[in-house]
This record gives structure tokens, C-alpha cells and sequence, in this order.
């Protein structure tokens, strides 16, 4: 593991995308499948291609375990792939599950209804 800065230079940050639920249909497909080779094949694609961040959506209209699926795919990602991941989802006991199981993460959470004062996933700080 190492720190990653959010501030590429030169810029742009690259956020990789494709391990979203709501807009990859391959995603959707390996999900609901529990093909996790294959979502962590996408994130080393995405790796390969440039990005220094990956983006991580498990929202599915076809499941109601999404906290459970977050878990999963968070753990399996943080161990596999060096760049920081951006927990994506609308649910803050998603992003709580999905901390929870990321290595090296420091959080505040005790506070019910506030967003943690500070996040570190897979070594990289964010604001």
C-alpha cells in the first residue's frame, strides 16, 4: 500500500468507472453473477489504462444487499489493487460497511446523522 494524492500533475485526476452498478452494464452482469474475478479483472483494466482512482458502485435495483455487496467488492479491492478507492453510494450504511473493511482506513462515525470528519481508504486522504 501506498499514499496516493488526489492532485494529479499534470492533471486530470482519472477516476475509473467501470465497477459502477448504475452505469456499466458488464458490472451490473457480474455482480448479480457474484463473478468477483471479474469485477477485479475491470479494476485491473482500469489500472492498466491510467486511472489513479476507482470508483465503486454496488447499487442494484435486483438485490437489496448492497452494504453486503460493498463489503465484498471494497475488501477484495483494496487488497488486490494499489489505487485509492472512491466508496459511491447513496446509502451511508453502505459507506459505513464499506470502511469498515478497508485496510488501513480511519474514520469518526460515532456521531449518528454526520459524515466522518476524516476518511483514509487504501492510504489516501481525503478532504
Amino acid at each position: 500500500m501506498r499514499a496516493t494524492p488526489l492532485h494529479q500533475e499534470p492533471p486530470p485526476h482519472l477516476i475509473g468507472e467501470r465497477i459502477n452498478t448504475q452505469g456499466s452494464k458488464a458490472a451490473k452482469q457480474l455482480l448479480l453473477a457474484e463473478d468477483y474475478d471479474g469485477i477485479l479483472q475491470i479494476a485491473r483494466d482500469q489500472v492498466e489504462g491510467g486511472a489513479h482512482t476507482l470508483d465503486v458502485c454496488v447499487a442494484l435495483t435486483e438485490r437489496a444487499d448492497e452494504s453486503a455487496q460493498m463489503s465484498k467488492v471494497v475488501k477484495l479491492l483494496s487488497q488486490s489493487v494499489e489505487p485509492p478507492l472512491v466508496i459511491d453510494s447513496t446509502e451511508a450504511d453502505v459507506i459505513r460497511a464499506a470502511l469498515e473493511v478497508c485496510p488501513d482506513a480511519h474514520y469518526q462515525l460515532d456521531q449518528p446523522g454526520k459524515w466522518p470528519q476524516a476518511v483514509r481508504c487504501s492510504a489516501a486522504a481525503l478532504p
